[in-house]
Protein backbone atom coordinates (compact mmCIF):
# COMPACT_ATOMS: atom_id res chain seq x y z
CA UNK A 1 0.00 0.00 0.00
CA UNK A 2 2.63 2.89 0.96
CA UNK A 3 4.63 2.24 -2.34
CA UNK A 4 1.09 2.62 -4.24
CA UNK A 5 1.04 5.77 -2.56
CA UNK A 6 4.32 6.62 -3.13
CA UNK A 7 4.02 5.83 -6.77
CA UNK A 8 0.33 7.69 -7.08
CA UNK A 9 2.32 11.11 -5.25
CA UNK A 10 5.08 10.94 -7.66
CA UNK A 11 2.54 11.17 -10.70
CA UNK A 12 0.52 13.85 -8.89
CA UNK A 13 3.95 15.68 -8.65
CA UNK A 14 5.28 15.24 -12.32
CA UNK A 15 1.80 16.71 -13.51
CA UNK A 16 1.71 19.50 -11.24
CA UNK A 17 5.67 20.20 -12.46
CA UNK A 18 4.25 19.57 -16.30
CA UNK A 19 1.70 22.18 -15.44
CA UNK A 20 3.27 24.86 -14.74
CA UNK A 21 5.90 24.79 -17.55
CA UNK A 22 2.99 24.71 -19.60
CA UNK A 23 1.62 27.68 -18.02
CA UNK A 24 5.19 29.90 -17.83
CA UNK A 25 5.00 29.04 -22.19
CA UNK A 26 1.48 29.97 -22.32
CA UNK A 27 2.43 33.21 -19.82
CA UNK A 28 5.49 34.12 -22.91
CA UNK A 29 2.65 34.25 -25.40
CA UNK A 30 0.23 36.10 -23.98
CA UNK A 31 -2.06 38.66 -25.40
CA UNK A 32 -0.86 42.29 -25.94
CA UNK A 33 -2.19 45.28 -26.77
CA UNK A 34 -0.31 47.39 -29.22
CA UNK A 35 -0.89 50.86 -31.06
CA UNK A 36 1.67 52.36 -33.79
CA UNK A 37 1.47 55.97 -34.41
CA UNK A 38 2.96 57.29 -38.13
CA UNK A 39 2.47 60.65 -39.60
CA UNK A 40 0.29 61.03 -43.10
CA UNK A 41 -0.83 63.47 -45.45
CA UNK A 42 -4.10 63.63 -43.30
CA UNK A 43 -2.20 63.91 -39.95
CA UNK A 44 -1.38 60.97 -37.73
CA UNK A 45 -2.82 57.42 -38.55
CA UNK A 46 -3.10 55.73 -35.14
CA UNK A 47 -3.36 51.77 -35.46
CA UNK A 48 -3.79 50.13 -32.65
CA UNK A 49 -5.05 46.39 -32.07
CA UNK A 50 -4.07 43.44 -29.95
CA UNK A 51 -1.74 40.50 -31.17
CA UNK A 52 0.55 37.23 -29.44
CA UNK A 53 4.00 37.98 -29.72
CA UNK A 54 6.56 34.78 -29.66
CA UNK A 55 9.55 35.02 -27.81
CA UNK A 56 12.32 32.42 -28.32
CA UNK A 57 14.89 33.65 -26.20
CA UNK A 58 15.93 37.02 -26.84
CA UNK A 59 13.93 37.26 -29.89
CA UNK A 60 10.37 38.48 -30.26
CA UNK A 61 8.07 37.99 -33.52
CA UNK A 62 4.42 39.20 -34.08
CA UNK A 63 2.26 40.18 -36.99
CA UNK A 64 0.07 42.89 -36.19
CA UNK A 65 -3.30 43.87 -38.28
CA UNK A 66 -5.59 47.11 -37.92
CA UNK A 67 -7.16 49.69 -39.77
CA UNK A 68 -7.61 53.62 -39.38
CA UNK A 69 -9.62 55.94 -41.88
CA UNK A 70 -9.84 53.00 -43.88
CA UNK A 71 -6.69 52.00 -44.29
CA UNK A 72 -5.74 48.47 -43.76
CA UNK A 73 -2.27 47.13 -42.36
CA UNK A 74 -0.15 44.09 -41.74
CA UNK A 75 2.38 44.89 -39.68
CA UNK A 76 5.23 42.23 -39.40
CA UNK A 77 7.73 42.83 -36.41
CA UNK A 78 10.45 41.26 -35.89
CA UNK A 79 13.25 41.97 -32.78
CA UNK A 80 15.51 41.22 -30.07
CA UNK A 81 15.74 42.17 -26.66
CA UNK A 82 18.65 42.67 -24.16
CA UNK A 83 19.19 44.02 -21.43
CA UNK A 84 15.63 46.09 -21.70
CA UNK A 85 17.14 47.22 -24.75
CA UNK A 86 14.89 46.66 -27.80
CA UNK A 87 15.52 46.66 -31.49
CA UNK A 88 12.89 45.96 -34.38
CA UNK A 89 12.32 45.80 -38.09
CA UNK A 90 8.86 46.58 -39.39
CA UNK A 91 7.47 45.38 -42.38
CA UNK A 92 3.88 46.36 -43.93
CA UNK A 93 2.97 43.92 -45.85
CA UNK A 94 0.97 44.16 -49.06
CA UNK A 95 3.06 47.66 -49.42
CA UNK A 96 6.24 48.55 -51.60
CA UNK A 97 7.14 50.78 -48.63
CA UNK A 98 10.24 50.22 -47.37
CA UNK A 99 11.29 48.25 -44.02
CA UNK A 100 11.68 50.45 -41.02
CA UNK A 101 14.10 50.27 -38.21
CA UNK A 102 12.71 50.85 -34.62
CA UNK A 103 14.97 51.34 -31.36
CA UNK A 104 13.86 51.38 -28.06
CA UNK A 105 13.12 49.69 -24.05
CA UNK A 106 11.18 47.11 -22.55
CA UNK A 107 10.25 47.71 -19.43
CA UNK A 108 8.60 45.26 -16.28
CA UNK A 109 6.72 46.14 -13.36
CA UNK A 110 5.80 43.03 -10.84
CA UNK A 111 4.68 43.00 -7.46
CA UNK A 112 4.47 41.09 -4.77
CA UNK A 113 1.66 38.92 -3.82
CA UNK A 114 1.58 40.75 -0.37
CA UNK A 115 0.98 43.74 -1.97
CA UNK A 116 -2.65 45.27 -2.20
CA UNK A 117 -1.85 44.91 -5.89
CA UNK A 118 -1.90 40.74 -5.27
CA UNK A 119 1.34 40.27 -7.28
CA UNK A 120 0.08 41.98 -10.60
CA UNK A 121 2.27 43.76 -12.56
CA UNK A 122 2.60 45.08 -16.75
CA UNK A 123 5.03 44.61 -19.48
CA UNK A 124 5.94 47.52 -21.87
CA UNK A 125 7.76 47.72 -24.88
CA UNK A 126 8.20 51.47 -26.37
CA UNK A 127 9.80 51.88 -29.74
CA UNK A 128 10.78 54.31 -32.09
CA UNK A 129 11.78 55.28 -35.88
CA UNK A 130 12.51 58.84 -36.56
CA UNK A 131 8.88 60.11 -36.13
CA UNK A 132 6.86 56.73 -35.95
CA UNK A 133 6.19 55.47 -32.66
CA UNK A 134 5.21 51.60 -31.96
CA UNK A 135 4.37 50.46 -28.67
CA UNK A 136 2.99 47.17 -26.69
CA UNK A 137 1.53 46.62 -23.01
CA UNK A 138 0.13 43.65 -21.74
CA UNK A 139 -0.59 43.54 -17.65
CA UNK A 140 0.40 40.11 -16.41
CA UNK A 141 0.34 38.20 -13.01
CA UNK A 142 3.49 37.99 -11.15
CA UNK A 143 4.57 34.11 -10.64
CA UNK A 144 4.19 32.54 -7.01
CA UNK A 145 8.09 32.71 -6.27
CA UNK A 146 8.65 36.14 -6.97
CA UNK A 147 8.77 37.66 -3.51
CA UNK A 148 10.00 41.33 -3.93
CA UNK A 149 8.54 44.29 -5.87
CA UNK A 150 10.49 45.61 -9.06
CA UNK A 151 10.57 47.47 -12.02
CA UNK A 152 13.29 46.66 -14.70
Amino acid sequence: MSRVFRVTRTCALVIVAMGSAISNVIAATDMWHWVWLTPSGQGWDVIEGDAVIVFAGQNFSTTLKGHSRGYEATLLVQGRIRDGRVEASMVQMGTDASGEQYVGEMQSTRTKLSDPSNGWGDDRISLRDRSSFLGFYRSIRAAEGQPKSRRQ
